[in-house]
């Protein structure tokens, strides 16, 4: 129990309590919270801090509630004598060594959180006092009489606690859980300083106490009486203390100055004579008596005061036991904490006894409350707010001065008042700032808690609410509920108008999805912005409208495209995605064109190309003529034939419509073919007398030169479409155009017989082919009609007309017509002329020759053709082999 008790005593001695700020959410619990300590005792007190939503910047400790009091742990007039120590993140310690009288006091730990600007403070604090341990016991006891001698503090002591007992500077006895000495039957041995001690703490022994031992009668044979031996003064107040010489017939001693030393090497230093206690000490002596007077006491005064005196023997002496002068401090004692409502009583005491007749005066801060009043206690009914402060009292000492007790302040608890919110930097808040909002109360002790709300929904908590980088979303009235353990209160609430560039930027089509020319359309935009931002429309990058609403009637396919609409404010603007108008329309401006060389060569490859603007995208039809051909948006022809000549369109088709193109003609070019040789008249040449051939040929362009040769020659015999042959022989010409030449069949030229003959044959034969080529026309005729081209049919019959006179004229010449009846078919007819040798009768006999003519028509279709008999069609009697059931025979007569 001893060692125990030696552990703990140099640091806290009597109550050790806990306070509390209690507070639930953030606050500083101490421990303890009050301490009284011996005088050169070392103390330790602690603080905890409870903040769950804020990190601990900085934690110390002062003396001082001021808004920025000093930090004692930095004081350099404490170095050495504080030492303050971080224990964990949220408990710090303060140790004060070898306390003192000075280091009574209220101690508060106050810290700093990262919300900045934010500084708190436990406002109970620890309160110290310092006392020292004192010997209580009657000052003069006659010899042979019992005297009794405690040992005493202001501060309550273990039970545990052992003491020790001195005589000047003997020990006197060993531990002790008594607290009292006893001397019994007492003699002049006993006279002397009494001091005690605590065990573990022999270094913190109390103040001397003399205790002087007299005669029956009261006085010794000689020595010096000291009046008052011991004085207890308040600081500030006059202090008069004296010395008396007693002595006998035959020793005397006069007083002759007063000092504070025993020491015995040299004269001790003279308190009378001191400068640096000019005009506040005085000294008067008077025959056997000399006094000492002391005005505004301190603590520097406490002392032991010696009258030093001459004896007979003119020897000087320092008497004990001298007078023992203690300081002390007026106190307010009352409890540190009330609350609203509460009755306080304040009390005005010191370790001093006061005279009964002290008066007492009462202050807070600095206004003085009372008159003079013989009560030493203060009464606060029903405490308010206002009521808190620091409060002191004075009292009137024996010489009239007033003397002020030390302050003493009373922290008055109450709920929650006055809360507000308030907004730090600009009044216009701009998405992406940061806000910090800040609540502020009357309340005592400080909040439990904060807390943020936003529209009745909690959104944080702490004195400090700092947004981030805000949004819109942030935008919204918020206030603080302020909370302690007295009760709790609101703020009114504070709008933050967050303003933001527009997003969420979008246009739409009102109406069907499919738009057709000729609708009327409406685009709408929305966009979310604060303030409301203006918008506009855009067709690609060109600006075509504005507001909320862009409206189009009569819509054509022009307006087709991407449209977007833009929204702006001062703070920035924002493009929609763009909406595409799909103008749906007929076709139109339908064309087709040639892709490639203009000049159109039998053989080549033509592309045809049909172009239509139409949406829906069209179907297209290729047509030659009126008969189509093809579809796609590409008609391509491989190697073309003649044939394939003509006019080409193209139609262009979609739900919406329909529409053709204009015709492009198709002319192709080729070299010449079918050249043939035909006889003007007859092909016999009479004597003086010449055949006139004639050379024709199918080509594009017309050929442009002819050649004419006789078979039994190496070179050419003449030139030009006609040919005048002079002689016998066989004959063929050659047509050529810039594409190509063909040369023709030969034809025979003979001798002729007698011209009246001749005439009579050629009648003959003329009358023979009339009716040949009647039959051979109507049957082109219907051939044609069939296929529907009569056009190209009536030319062919006039050129196989033409060609039949022509060669009516000769006996046995072929005659040949080409009639084109599709692209697909092409029929021939060929006619043969044969003449038999005719049976003599009674009119031959006459005179009267008469020859019977036969002509053969044969049709063949080109695929029956050979390649070879389509290009030179040659000009000769089919073989009865080549006959066929389409064979027609007419007699010409």
């Amino acid at each position: 129990m001893l060692r125990s008790f030696r552990a703990s005593l140099p640091l806290i001695l009597v109550i050790m309590t806990v306070g509390s700020d209690a507070q639930d959410y953030w606050g500083v619990n101490y421990s303890p919270s009050y301490v009284c300590a011996l005088k050169g005792s070392t103390v330790q007190i602690s603080c905890k801090v409870k903040y769950h939503y804020r990190n601990l910047r900085r934690v110390f400790w002062t003396k001082y509630t001021d808004k920025e009091p000093p930090d004692l742990c930095s004081d350099p007039d404490k170095t050495g004598r504080v030492q303050c120590v971080r224990a964990d993140r949220d408990t710090s310690r303060i140790t004060l060594t070898a306390v003192t009288e000075a280091d009574k006091h209220i101690y508060y730990c106050r810290f700093t959180t990262d919300a900045e600007g934010e500084k708190l403070m436990g406002t109970s604090g620890v309160q110290l006092d310092v006392t020292d341990l004192q010997v209580e016991t009657q000052r003069i006891v006659v010899v042979g009489n019992s005297v009794t001698l405690s040992c005493k503090s202001s501060c309550s002591l273990p039970e545990e606690t052992t003491f020790i007992w001195y005589r000047n500077t003997k020990r006197l006895t060993g531990e002790t859980l008594n607290n009292q000495l006893h001397l019994q039957s007492v003699s002049r041995s006993d006279a002397g300083e009494y001091k005690c001690a605590a065990r573990g703490n022999e270094h913190l022994k109390s103040p001397p106490v003399y205790v002087r031992v007299e005669s029956v009668d009261g006085w010794l044979d000689w020595g010096v009486n000291y009046s008052p031996s011991y004085v207890c003064a308040l600081k500030g107040s006059t202090v008069k203390i004296s010395c008396t010489s007693t002595y006998s017939d035959d020793y005397k001693l006069t007083p002759a100055f007063w000092t504070k030393t025993t020491k015995t090497d040299g004269e001790p230093p003279d308190l009378c004579s001191d400068p640096d206690k000019a005009g506040r000490v005085q000294c008067v002596r008077d025959k056997d008596t000399s006094s000492i007077t002391l005005t505004a006491v301190t603590e520097a005064d406490k002392h032991i005061y010696y009258c030093r005196c001459t004896d007979t023997l003119n020897k000087r002496w320092t008497v004990r036991p001298g007078v023992r002068l203690y300081i002390a401090d007026l106190q307010v004692e009352t409890q540190q904490t009330a609350e609203e409502g509460d009755s306080v009583t304040l009390s005005c005491k010191s370790s001093c006894s006061l005279p009964e007749e002290t008066t007492f005066i009462w202050y807070r801060n600095t206004e003085r409350l009372t008159g003079e009043t013989l009560n030493n206690q203060l009464h606060l009914q029903s405490v308010r707010r206002s009521d808190a402060g620091e409060y002191r009292c004075a009292a009137r000492g024996k010489t009239g001065e007033r003397l002020n007790s030390t302050y003493f302040y009373l922290n008055v608890h109450y709920p929650p008042k006055s809360v507000s919110v308030s907004v730090s930097g600009s009044a216009v808040i701009v998405s992406g700032d940061s806000v910090t909002l800040s609540c502020s109360s009357d309340l005592n002790p400080p909040a439990v808690n904060f807390t943020w709300l936003k529209e009745e929904a909690s959104v944080g908590s702490g004195r400090i609410f700092s947004i981030s980088n805000i949004s819109s979303d942030h935008s919204g009235e918020y206030k603080c509920r302020a909370r302690n353990r007295h009760g709790e209160k609101y703020s009114d609430p504070v709008t933050l108008n967050v303003l933001y560039p527009p997003r969420n930027v979008s246009a739409f089509i009102n109406g069907s999805a499919v738009i057709v020319s000729g609708d009327s359309v409406t685009l709408s935009c929305s966009s979310d912005s604060n303030p409301p931002a203006e918008i506009s429309w855009l067709k690609g990058e060109t600006s075509v409208g504005s507001g909320g609403i862009f409206s189009i009637s009569n819509i054509s396919s022009d307006h087709s495209g991407e449209y977007k609409c833009r929204a702006r404010n001062e703070h920035g603007e924002k493009n929609s995605d763009p909406v595409i108008l799909n103008v749906m329309y007929p076709p139109r401006n339908v064309s087709v064109f040639l892709n490639g060389s203009a000049v159109i060569v039998s053989g080549d490859s033509v592309t045809l190309s049909c172009s239509s603007d139409s949406n829906p995208p069209a179907e297209i039809s290729f047509y030659k003529d009126e008969t189509s051909v093809g579809s796609g948006e590409i008609y391509r022809i491989t190697n073309i034939k003649s044939e394939a000549s003509g006019n080409y369109s193209c139609s262009a088709k979609n739900k919406h419509g329909s529409q053709k193109s204009a015709a492009v003609t198709v002319n192709v070019m080729y070299p010449p073919r079918n050249v043939s040789v035909f006889i003007n008249g007859s092909a016999v040449i009479v004597s003086g007398d010449s055949v006139t051939l004639s050379c024709s040929s199918d080509s594009n362009p017309p050929a442009v030169k002819y050649i004419w040769f006789k078979e039994t020659q190496g070179s050419a015999v003449g030139s030009g479409q006609s040919f005048s042959a002079l002689d016998s022989g066989r004959y063929y010409c050659e047509a050529e155009n810039k594409y190509g030449s063909q040369r023709s069949e030969s034809v025979s030229v003979t001798e002729g017989v007698q011209r009246s003959a001749l005439l009579t044959l050629t009648g003959v034969v003329a009358g023979c082919g009339g009716l040949i080529i009647i039959i051979i026309i109507i049957i082109i005729v219907k051939k044609n009609r069939r296929d529907g081209k009569a056009e190209d049919t009536r030319q062919n019959q006039q050129n196989l007309i033409s060609r039949s006179a022509e060669m009516a004229s000769t006996n046995d010449s072929p005659v040949y017509s080409l009639v084109s009846a599709n692209q697909s078919e092409d029929l021939y007819a060929k006619v043969n002329f044969k003449a038999k040798k005719a049976k003599r009768s009674s009119r031959a006999e006459a005179g009267d020759v008469e020859d019977l003519q036969y002509a053969s028509v044969h049709f063949f279709k080109n695929k029956d053709m050979k390649t070879e008999e389509h290009q030179k069609m040659e000009m000769q009697r089919p073989s009865d082999a080549n006959r066929c059931e389409d064979v027609i025979y007419s007699s010409v007569k």
